[in-house]
């Protein structure tokens, strides 16, 4: 009793089997307190797949949902969000609707990376950094 319910997967996120049927927690926490679906997908505001009290959720659109990412994917070679490394120097790049939006070459990756953060706060509606 006041434990957890369900278990947390691999990717971080918590799911419960109800019945037949098993459910991502986020998405049960937002039915209870909404009495409904979410419409579009649970975004955790801060980032916490783990985090899902009802302040840190919200119903949002895929495109925005992926616009919160907060960390670089498994296979960045520079570990940093919008970063890479081309003939020795570093630059940035964005998405934005689809499109990308080269923001420059650097001389660190860490430029290359306050550059992308600056452009993300501006240009990514979903953006909680």
């Amino acid at each position: 009793m006041g434990g957890c319910a369900g278990f947390q997967r691999g990717d971080g996120f918590i799911q419960i089997r109800l019945g037949r049927r098993s459910h991502l927690a986020h998405r049960l926490a937002w039915l209870y307190v909404h009495g409904a679906w979410p419409k579009g997908e649970i975004d955790h505001v801060n980032g916490g797949k783990g985090d899902n009290r009802i302040a840190n959720l919200r119903d949002v659109p895929r495109n925005l949902n992926q616009q919160n990412m907060r960390r670089a994917h498994k296979r960045s070679r520079s570990g940093l969000l919008g970063v890479g490394k081309r003939d020795g120097r570093w630059y940035a790049r964005i998405a934005i609707n689809d499109a990308e939006v080269w923001l420059g070459r650097f001389d660190t990756a860490q430029q290359a990376h306050e550059a992308y953060l600056a452009a993300k706060r501006q240009m990514h509606d979903g953006c909680t950094i």
